[in-house]
C-alpha cells in the first residue's frame, strides 16, 4: 500500500499530535478542529475499497435495510421540499437508492454516483435510475446542470473535499441546492471519541467540525442558509445498551441451552435462536425516533449529526 502524507487541507499546516488510531491508520488534529487520516493510501487504493469483499458485506446490508433506509428518505424528503420540490437531483453515494425513488416518487428527475458496483447494479435494475460508477467530474452524464445535489455520511470519504464541492458548484444551476448530512466529529474532544468507540478509519478520511464545514462551503461559492441539528449521544448510548443485552442474553441462552452428548461433546443451538428475531422494525423505528424526532430537541453537547441546506451564490474555478 502506498500511503502519502498530507497536511490540513484549510490551514495547509501539519500536525505532529495523534489525535486517534485505528485499523493501522493514524488521525491528527489541526488548530481549526479538522481530524484527517495522514499517512493515508492512494486516491486509487480507495476507489478499490469500495469494491472489497468487505464493503460488498456492507452493500448487501445496506440494500436489505429498505425499512431504516425509507424512515431516512422521507425524513430528509421533508425538509428538501421546503427549498425544492422538482428538478434533476443527483445523489453521491446512493447507497441501495431508496432515496433515489422515493424522490422520482415526488416528482424529481433522480441520478446518482455509485462507485460500488454491487450497489450500483442493484439501483440501476430494482430502481431503473440512471448511475454511473467513476468519481463525480465535469463530465459526468454528459455535463448536464442539476437542479439538487445531496450526499448524506459521504463527505467524510471524500479525498479531496473542496476540489469535489467545487466540482458540484460547476454542475449545479445559478441558486442550485447542495443537500447534504455528516457529523460534527471535529468539534469532539479525545473522550467523545473514546465513547464512539471507532472512526472507521481509512473510509473516514475527514472528521469536519461545524466551522470546518461552513469554511468548506464558503471556499466553493456555497452559502448555508439552513441547518438542522440532531443530537445523537442518546441513540448511541441505548445503541450500546442493546448491543450488551444482545451479548448478554445470547451467552444466557447458549449456557441453558447447550447439551452435552456422547464422548463429551456439545451441542449448540441453532443460530435463529428465539432472540434473534426480536421485532427488528420496532428496533428500527425506535433508533429512527431518538435520533430525528427527540434529538432535535436535545441540548447539543457532544455528538450530532446535522442536515446542512447550502445554496450556490457564486461560481468557482
Amino acid at each position: 500500500m502506498n500511503e502519502i502524507e498530507i497536511n490540513c487541507i484549510f490551514c495547509g499546516k501539519g500536525s505532529e499530535g495523534i489525535a486517534w488510531e485505528e485499523n493501522g491508520f493514524t488521525g491528527r488534529r489541526c488548530e481549526c478542529g479538522l481530524l484527517y487520516v495522514s499517512p493515508r493510501p492512494s486516491l486509487q487504493e480507495m476507489i478499490d475499497r469500495y469494491n472489497s469483499k468487505e464493503e460488498n458485506l456492507r452493500a448487501s446490508a445496506r440494500i436489505q435495510s429498505e425499512f431504516f433506509n425509507r424512515l431516512n428518505s422521507r425524513h430528509r424528503f421533508k425538509l428538501l421540499r421546503k427549498y425544492r420540490t422538482k428538478g434533476r437531483l443527483l445523489e453521491i453515494g446512493p447507497g441501495g437508492g431508496y432515496f433515489l425513488d422515493e424522490l422520482r416518487s415526488e416528482g424529481f428527475e433522480p441520478f446518482g454516483v455509485e462507485l460500488n458496483l454491487f450497489q450500483a447494479k442493484f439501483i440501476k435494475e430494482e430502481f431503473e435510475v440512471s448511475v454511473e460508477t467513476t468519481p463525480f467530474s465535469e463530465h459526468s452524464f454528459n455535463g448536464i446542470p442539476f437542479d439538487v445535489i445531496c450526499h448524506f455520511d459521504v463527505v467524510s470519504h471524500f479525498y479531496d473535499p473542496i476540489a469535489e464541492f467545487k466540482t458540484y458548484n460547476n454542475r449545479l444551476k445559478d441558486g442550485g441546492i447542495l443537500f447534504f448530512e455528516t457529523g460534527n466529529g471535529g468539534d469532539l474532544s479525545q473522550r467523545w471519541l473514546k465513547f464512539i468507540g471507532g472512526l472507521q478509519y481509512p473510509q473516514h478520511l475527514f472528521l469536519f467540525s461545524k466551522k470546518n464545514i461552513e469554511e468548506l462551503c464558503a471556499r466553493t461559492g456555497f452559502q448555508i442558509i439552513k441547518m438542522y441539528q440532531y443530537s445523537i449521544y442518546h441513540q448511541l448510548l441505548i445503541l450500546k445498551w442493546f448491543q450488551l443485552l444482545r451479548a448478554g442474553m445470547r451467552r444466557f441462552i447458549y449456557k441453558e441451552s447447550t447439551k452435552t452428548l456422547s464422548g463429551g461433546l456439545q451441542e449448540i443451538p441453532e443460530i435463529n435462536s428465539w432472540w434473534k428475531n426480536l421485532p427488528l422494525k420496532g428496533v428500527v423505528f425506535l433508533n429512527f425516533f431518538i435520533r430525528y424526532r427527540i434529538g432535535r430537541f436535545l441540548p447539543r453537547f457532544g455528538p450530532q449529526t446535522i442536515i446542512y441546506i447550502a445554496k450556490k451564490v457564486a461560481t468557482v474555478n
